[in-house]
């Protein structure tokens, strides 16, 4: 089935402009100091 009128780029943009993906916060490991993930394990010092 066909749409009866187009939408524009522009009505399209507004419409997805919260669509995008935000980069994931990371913190510093308080024991090795590598970065992680908040909330998870380190996983520098699981290996050791």
């Amino acid at each position: 089935m066909k749409p009866k009128v187009k939408t524009n780029k522009s009505k399209q943009g507004h419409r997805r402009s919260h669509d995008a993906l935000t980069p994931s916060a990371l913190t510093k490991c308080k024991k090795c100091g590598a970065t992680k993930r908040p909330h998870f394990a380190c996983s520098q010092c699981e290996k050791a």
